[in-house]
């Protein structure tokens, strides 16, 4: 199995964990696995998200720590890995037959995903050690820089419209809610308003 360099939500992780940012925003939980210690969920411009049926729900976006969950779950994040390597993960499809509630009473019992496999009543294939490597040492990149700099309407359809077949008229609705009266705005620091 090979490791993606710089996976988003790890790159995700370390910049929360290194202070530069407050948060990560994804709806995926792998970036808790990653170690992200603040996820914002459902973070969207329309309040609605499409489900795969088609049919539009509302959502409010949802603050979730990693601190509470870990505590919550009384687990290491360690653990929370396994945790989510025997119910599947995006770099895995999980044990079948384990879900999250059966996941979380294993490794609460056994400690870890390797004594679940040792138990013998969950066959958890080897490579899965690959995967609990790329949540616990991902390869990030050091060498970044953040700037804050107006949305480019045409990199944005290239990306959702070209590469994700978006519709180019839903996209550029969302891009116009970007644009309005911003002509030469800039982004204000919270410093500014002191």
């Amino acid at each position: 199995m090979g490791r993606r360099l710089s996976e988003g939500e790890a790159q995700m992780a370390v910049m929360v964990n290194r202070g530069e940012v407050w948060a990560g925003a994804s709806q995926d939980y792998d970036a808790m696995l990653f170690g992200a210690p603040t996820l914002v969920r459902n973070l969207t411009l329309a309040g609605k998200r499409r489900l795969p049926s088609g049919k539009m729900v509302d959502v409010t976006p949802e603050v979730v720590r990693l601190g509470d969950v870990l505590s919550t779950l009384s687990i290491t994040r360690e653990q929370l890995v396994d945790l989510g390597i025997l119910v599947g993960t995006d770099f895995n499809d999980g044990v079948k037959g384990i879900g999250p509630k059966k996941g979380l009473a294993l490794i609460k019992r056994l400690g870890d995903r390797e004594h679940s496999a040792e138990e013998g009543k969950v066959a958890v294939p080897p490579e899965y050690a690959d995967v609990r490597e790329i949540f616990l040492r991902p390869e990030t990149s050091a060498g970044y820089a953040i700037a804050w700099n107006p949305p480019s309407p045409e990199g944005i359809r290239r990306i959702m419209c070209d590469r994700h077949s978006f519709s180019v008229d839903r996209i550029d609705a969302v891009v116009a809610r970007l644009s309005p009266g911003r002509a030469g705005a800039s982004q204000a620091s919270l410093d500014s308003w002191s």
